[in-house]
């Protein structure tokens, strides 16, 4: 599971993205082929600019491995962790066990890869939650200690819907913790 707090840079992103999405006319809409490619790179090409804004440093597109084109979303070596924005992960083929084999590779290289955050439309929770997937994502913690996450954008809820949302979790964590 993704660690969440205010500080990680991964989380920051999911809610960068979760705020475009729900500000995104139509962004939860199957639009095909052709037209989904489209809209998926507009909003990579937004999503992007955002970051770099939030962030003040260019964090995507940083190069998994030598000698091949593999690159992740997003890359933050100070977390070591990586994000891939999954927008189709919620189909029967998605990127999942390639995303997570580029994370090996990219480890057998020498860059630091600790987790795997997949942000990704609603539905890829319980696709990816199903046993095969789950069963990847349990052996690749256990033999690499390799952390999958999976959070979903999800329609009508903002930004600040995620972040007061997270703080009722924390809440009830510290109640229970005082248990």
């Amino acid at each position: 599971m993704i660690e969440i707090t205010q500080e990680s840079k991964a989380i920051q992103l999911f809610l960068l993205a979760q705020g475009l999405a729900h500000n995104t006319q139509n962004f939860y809409e199957k639009k095909g082929a052709g037209a989904g490619d489209i809209a998926s790179g507009a909003f990579m090409k937004m999503l992007r600019q955002e970051a770099q804004s939030a962030f003040g440093v260019d964090y995507s597109e940083k190069k998994a491995c030598q000698g091949v084109g593999y690159a992740f979303d997003f890359y933050f070596p100070d977390e070591a962790s990586a994000v891939e924005i999954a927008l189709s992960l919620h189909n029967p083929t998605a990127e999942y066990e390639k995303d997570i084999l580029k994370c090996l590779l990219a480890r057998e290289d020498g860059l630091a890869v600790d987790s795997l955050l997949f942000v990704a439309r609603p539905g890829a929770v319980n696709r990816q939650g199903a046993p095969g997937p789950r069963r990847i994502a349990d052996f690749v913690l256990k033999k690499f200690a390799l952390k999958v996450s999976v959070l979903e954008l999800l329609p009508g809820l903002s930004a600040e819907g995620v972040i007061q949302a997270m703080k009722r979790v924390d809440d009830n964590r510290a109640k229970l913790q005082q248990r």
